[in-house]
């Protein structure tokens, strides 16, 4: 499976890098390279290039800005690239190479031009390190390298593409005037050494049921601004109630350390995974002139969407920001809070702590939603929050088209039902007769299409919604909701 796995990772890295209708470098239309958000300078005689369909890029600058050792053999044509345990060698005009002990045929050989030593870029995704993804939209090489802390904004376009928020550089997935949804993840476990980060390509298949697109076109064809926050470094520990308590504070038992794809981790800033949060929206959203913002937040993610909704409206009652960056609106995504008082919050329990918050932020006006979709605060550490269920406008999806025995499944379905429901028109609230009978009400039960007045008339503890219809589908299209008294 993992060779198979290898074999369309590297098919996939070919087409993605192919880039037809030329064969030569193409001098007045540059192409861009990024390392982990960050734009790259190269010398004007290594400017990356495009050569027979193929983007190339300088072998030794690339590497070594990899952290790689490289070391040039005259005698066998033959450029070697070493970090730790990690071998690349490759000599030039050949299509074989040795990746880590293992012999490797490559679709483009390394080349030389104008004296250095270029190489298609699937090359590089072939580190242990390091995943590459291209923007055609933008002509960009993004490069993640998992061995160095990179967390912040991501602003997303059409099809997925994305780029990183960088103060003073110019994005052309965000504008200063249009609506704004961020969306924050969870607890991260094990994902850095898959290289894998999380996006709005939403692929689940079992059975019949085959589900493999992007879920945020819809909210991009309707003008809106989507970012993700990225604390996933400091999200990856091995128990979850680690990485909650650096939502909270810097000082908890693990402090704010961050893994390596290796595994290790090395000492973070000495502040919050909120605060970062906070510090990261308050740079992204300067000169914000739009009227709708909306913050997002999955599993342990729900409490940074909280702290960072918090946090924003203390600053603007003190006068330090204006009142237009409070989020409008937040969105609790299958939440998790986990048991018993934390002595970072004087022995609070989490939910507990959020709930105070939650409760704040509705005083001035902020609407909740929340949505469970799964049981997993009702097992193990976690904690149900009754409480704050009777706060929001609650709902409890049933994605049937998921084994019942697969929880993180059911548990991940969550923010892509959200985000793919803004495609389609709110879904039917309804009641359900002894015999089974749907009765629709005339309202709309809540989702991502709902508007911010229709949650905020949901909230409370007088209902909740349950759905009855479309569970054995993905897609939010044919969803129906039971209004039932709590």
């Amino acid at each position: 499976m993992k060779k198979l796995i290898s074999f369309i990772l590297v098919l996939t890295l070919l087409l993605s890098f192919s880039i037809f209708n030329s064969n030569e470098a193409l001098a007045n239309d540059p192409i861009n390279v990024r390392i982990n958000g960050e734009l790259q300078s190269f010398p004007t005689n290594q400017q990356p290039v495009i050569l027979n369909s193929r983007t190339m890029l300088p072998m030794s600058i690339i590497y070594q800005r990899l952290g790689f050792n490289v070391t040039w053999n005259d005698a066998e044509r033959k450029l070697t690239a070493t970090l730790g345990n990690q071998s690349i060698v490759l000599w030039i005009d050949s299509t074989t190479a040795q990746i880590n002990g293992s012999w490797v045929k490559l679709e483009v050989a390394p080349t030389i031009i104008n004296n250095i030593t270029y190489i298609p870029v699937y090359v590089v995704g072939l580190t242990k390190n390091a995943s590459v993804g291209w923007n055609n939209h933008t002509r960009t090489v993004d490069i993640q390298d998992f061995n160095k802390l990179d967390y912040g904004i991501y602003w997303y376009g059409n099809g997925n593409v994305s780029q990183k928020f960088i103060a003073g550089q110019s994005n052309p997935y965000y504008s200063s005037s249009k609506p704004t949804v961020i969306y924050v993840h969870g607890w991260q476990k094990g994902t850095i050494n898959d290289k894998f980060r999380e996006s709005f390509h939403y692929q689940y298949t079992n059975g019949n049921t085959n589900v493999d697109l992007v879920t945020i076109n819809s909210w991009i064809s309707a003008g809106w601004n989507v970012g993700i926050f990225y604390w996933n470094q400091f999200a990856d520990e091995d128990q979850v109630t680690d990485a909650e308590a650096k939502i909270w504070t810097p000082s908890g038992p693990r402090s704010m350390r961050w893994r390596k794809f290796d595994g290790t981790y090395v000492a973070g800033p000495a502040k919050s995974a909120a605060q970062l949060f906070y510090e990261s929206y308050v740079q992204a959203m300067n000169g914000y002139t739009g009227t709708n913002i909306r913050i997002v937040g999955h599993s342990l993610g729900n409490q940074m969407a909280v702290r960072l909704s918090s946090m924003v409206n203390d600053n603007i009652l003190a006068g330090n920001l204006p009142a237009r960056l409070r989020p409008q609106r937040v969105a609790l995504l299958d939440p998790f809070w986990s048991k018993d008082g934390k002595s970072y919050l004087n022995n609070e329990w989490t939910g507990q702590r959020s709930r105070t918050l939650v409760n704040q932020l509705i005083t001035r006006g902020v609407a909740f939603e929340q949505y469970k979709s799964s049981g997993i605060t009702d097992v193990g550490v976690g904690d149900t929050n009754v409480g704050m269920e009777n706060m929001t406008a609650f709902s409890r999806l049933a994605p049937w088209y998921i084994p019942s025995h697969d929880m993180t499944n059911k548990h991940n379905m969550a923010p892509h039902w959200y985000f793919w429901s803004y495609a389609f028109n709110a879904p039917t609230e309804c009641t359900v007769s002894w015999n089974g009978t749907r009765t629709a009400t005339g309202n709309v039960a809540a989702s991502a299409k709902t508007s911010d007045a229709r949650i905020r008339e949901m909230m409370g503890n007088q209902f909740e919604w349950v759905q009855v219809e479309g569970r054995d589908t993905p897609t939010p299209q044919d969803d129906w909701f039971e209004r039932k008294t709590r």
